[in-house]
């Protein structure tokens, strides 16, 4: 059931207080069920349908990827807000409400390459982490880990990840179903300063929304930040 999400609370946070920030692109998945959403390319594992697993818009109306082994990664690859361009995406930030399977891991895609082999990925890994990576023609590396606080993710629940990439700085924080902030991270890494964004996921993963916005001014985003919390609480009793 599709009612207000988190991404979208964070924009209309953004709008309300006035900020230089706009939605560079934002989607619920309101796709065909069975289908890839409009403009997005799987550039790793399978396209699925009532019958297959892979990537599609699953009978909840959320973007699916599930396989029994393999990674799956998808691109958007269609228009952004005039101003930008889709395969050159430098400083914004991402928000998505997540749902996965309790291993595996599941997140969303930054700066990658057309092909999905080269990349920044900031994911829920298993039930119990919140990791930042760069992979280099497919070769991992971590750049930062941080254990949830305040209890591990329960199959069923929707977490949110929101991240922001800044020049060299990339920082990210995870969203419980309750609205609580479960962690936190910030990296430096200076190997990729834009290209396109997307998913990936592992075994079981869905996406329910996504969204990309430019930075706000600092002092505000430290303040969206400080609210956000409260702002996915209050999606998180709406949708009970």
């Amino acid at each position: 059931m599709k009612l207000l999400k988190p991404a979208a609370f964070f924009s209309s946070l953004m709008l309300a207080l006035s900020v230089q920030a706009e939605t560079i692109y934002q989607t619920d998945f309101p796709d065909t069920i069975y289908t890839i959403p409009t403009d997005w390319s799987v550039v790793q594992g399978a396209t699925g349908d009532e019958t297959t697993s892979g990537f599609r818009i699953d009978g909840g109306g959320d973007f699916r990827y599930d396989a029994a082994s393999s990674n799956g990664l998808a691109l958007y690859v269609g228009s952004v807000t005039a101003g930008y361009t889709t395969s050159a995406l430098g400083d914004f930030t991402i928000s998505s409400a997540i749902r996965k399977s309790s291993s595996g891991a599941t997140g969303i895609v930054a700066r990658s390459n057309l092909a999905g082999d080269s990349f920044y990925t900031v994911r829920m890994f298993n039930s119990s982490a919140l990791q930042i990576y760069r992979f280099d023609s497919g070769s991992p590396t971590l750049l930062g880990q941080a254990s949830f606080s305040g209890g591990n993710y329960v199959v069923g629940e929707t977490w949110t990840v929101v991240a922001s990439f800044e020049g060299n700085t990339i920082s990210a924080e995870v969203f419980n179903d309750s609205g609580a902030s479960a962690a936190t991270l910030e990296v430096t890494d200076s190997t990729y300063s834009s290209g396109y964004v997307g998913v990936r996921g592992q075994i079981t993963s869905l996406w329910e929304d996504f969204a990309v916005t430019s930075i706000p001014e600092p002092a505000t985003f430290a303040m969206i930040l400080g609210v956000g919390g409260l702002g996915v609480a209050m999606v998180r009793r709406r949708r009970k």
